[in-house]
């Protein structure tokens, strides 16, 4: 079983704090997932709170991703 960094991740312009306890990561996962899945969860979060509708939700978070979810 991976044992998850407790340890925080700090990146160019936030800190990122380790996974919660108990976290496993997905089978094949890289060493940046965390980090992307914390990140992505904010963009969404602002989103969310910047605009009602959800069609311009998805635009915004669209706009915030260059790829699909969870790439480095």
């Amino acid at each position: 079983m991976l044992e998850t960094a407790s340890v925080d991740i700090q990146g160019p312009y936030t800190v990122i704090p380790g996974p919660p306890a108990g976290w496993i990561p997905p089978i094949g996962a890289s060493t940046n997932t965390w980090a992307n899945i914390y990140q992505n969860k904010q963009r969404i979060d602002y989103c969310t709170d910047q605009f009602a509708y959800l069609t311009n939700r998805v635009k915004c978070a669209k706009k915030f991703t260059v790829g699909p979810f969870l790439v480095k």
